[in-house]
């Protein structure tokens, strides 16, 4: 319920902040900053992914060792942190910096103001790697109370930003990418303090297990690959959408992408909470409640996506232009559609990618499969483009990709806790597809006979809420789902009687 709390916020202010940069910076601006910051701060994916990978050990250790387990992890941890921090301040600022001067597609008189959106990227990434091992103590402690609140703070600051941006005398893109600055200096010192105060264990431990350390590196590496891989394949694109056509269909893919983070958020929210629970219940051997979160986090966080995509899909148009004004990048509205469409399809592998992080078996397979066939999308669409196919061919063929990806994952979860590729089907597909299907019903009737305005859309999307929840509920969970359902609640009406 914070992380709900915190994404809501985020969201409100998120879709507010997003409106006044694309106005204040103009299209080609905008779509400068979504190519070059986009460019170093891809590695922050690759930084969510060791985030992920240090909590598990912090659970998976403190199952096992208690608190010289999580002292020893938080040790080789930091060790790991300053390692990346150099490896990608190297990378980006000799290939990184290259690539900005000599293949980007950016107006000349520009080049000086994208050079120091660079370097200042390049600064915020820095200090969010160094951040890690204090982040992934307060999610494996599960403070998601704490964690909510610095995200909160985060995008109050760059509320203020924004706010004042307008009115700043200097270069708007140099000004907004400064700033942005301190809020990842003032992110680092907030999880920084908080885990050293309330942590005791957070500190360096004189015994080095080389065992661990080799299994960190291992699992980070194999982990750090696959998470490129996904970096390179949405990085990538962005780059050769930039090659064929400039920064103006960057600034609409950046729109996008900003509508899909936004609504995804919410999604990973619980994937955030569930991943402390079912790494401990993997160490623990409690392979059929892992299972069983694995089927259940699958069809929720679908049903979940689906029932803020639907009504966005189709009033999309009208939404864009509420939210940011006239200035709407060409395809926007499209590109749009069709990435929610894809963030279907990809939020059905999280759970499976849990699932091995988890267990630790198999990573290497899982990762070098994933990422082979994620990364088969960059020639797809660069022959695509240079045979003359418009931009919406890239988006498309990463719909058809991630299909794949899905089939394949599913097939190697298999040897990994022995669920038949069937079974799954059986208990994932199987219902969310009907329900996918059924759902479309309403909100289609809905749209043809509501007027486009904020009113006909709220009907739009109370419609479709109400649709989606009955249909999820009969069609969409087993008899030991809505079982659960009924017990939880009957507890929160018992405790609101309760005096």
């Amino acid at each position: 319920m914070f992380l709900y709390l915190r994404m809501l916020f985020i969201l409100l202010v998120s879709l507010y902040t997003s409106r006044v940069v694309l106005n204040v910076l103009g299209v080609v601006d905008y779509g400068i900053y979504n190519v070059v910051a986009g460019f170093v701060t891809m590695f922050a994916f690759i930084n969510s992914s060791l985030t992920a990978c240090i909590q598990r050990f912090y659970n998976y250790e403190n199952g096992r060792r208690g608190t010289d387990g999580i002292r020893t992890v938080y040790s080789l941890s930091c060790i790991i942190q300053i390692i990346l921090a150099l490896v990608v301040l190297l990378t980006v600022e000799t290939v990184g910096l290259w690539y900005l001067n000599n293949k980007m597609v950016i107006p000349e008189n520009r080049l000086f103001s994208a050079n120091i959106l660079f370097q200042c990227a390049v600064f915020s990434l820095i200090s969010v790697i160094i951040q890690v091992p204090y982040s992934a103590s307060i999610i494996a402690k599960e403070r998601m109370d704490y964690y909510a609140i610095v995200g909160i703070i985060d995008v109050i600051l760059k509320l203020l930003i924004v706010i004042i941006l307008p009115y700043l005398p200097y270069d708007k893109l140099i000004s907004y990418s400064s700033l942005l600055v301190i809020t990842a200096i003032v992110d680092f010192l907030l999880y920084f303090v908080y885990a050293k105060v309330h942590f005791k264990e957070l500190a360096f431990c004189k015994d080095f297990s080389y065992s661990l350390f080799r299994d960190m590196m291992s699992f980070s590496g194999w982990n750090t690959i696959g998470a490129m891989a996904m970096v390179a394949r949405n990085q990538g694109l962005n780059l050769i959408l930039n090659l064929f056509f400039g920064p103006t269909v960057n600034a609409a893919r950046g729109v996008a992408f900003q509508v899909q983070s936004a609504i995804t958020s919410f999604i990973h929210n619980i994937y955030t909470a569930v991943r402390p629970q079912l790494t401990e219940s993997y160490a623990k051997g409690e392979i059929d409640r892992s299972v069983s979160l694995v089927y259940a986090s699958s069809k929720v966080c679908f049903y979940v996506l689906l029932v803020l995509a639907l009504p966005v899909s189709f009033r999309i148009d009208y939404l864009l232009g509420l939210w940011l004004g006239d200035t709407i990048p060409e395809f926007s509205g499209l590109f749009t559609v069709i990435v929610l469409i894809q963030s279907l399809v990809d939020i059905l592998n999280t759970p499976i990618t849990l699932i091995t992080m988890a267990s630790g078996k198999q990573i290497k397979k899982y990762c070098l499969v994933s990422s082979l066939l994620g990364l088969a999308v960059l020639p797809i669409a660069y022959v695509g483009l240079k045979l003359g196919a418009p931009p919406v061919f890239v988006f498309v063929a990463g719909v058809l990709i991630s299909i794949f990806v899905q089939i394949a994952c599913v097939r190697i979860m298999y040897g990994i806790i022995s669920i038949p590729v069937k079974e799954y089907y059986k208990n994932v597909l199987a219902y969310i597809l009907p329900v996918f299907l059924l759902s479309l019903i309403t909100p289609y009737i809905a749209n043809a006979v509501l007027p486009v305005n904020f009113i006909g859309f709220i009907i739009l999307f109370a419609s479709s809420f109400i649709s989606l929840f009955v249909i999820a509920y009969v069609l969409g969970l087993n008899n030991r789902e809505k079982s659960f359902c009924i017990e939880y609640i009957k507890r929160l009406i018992y405790k609101g009687k309760k005096p």
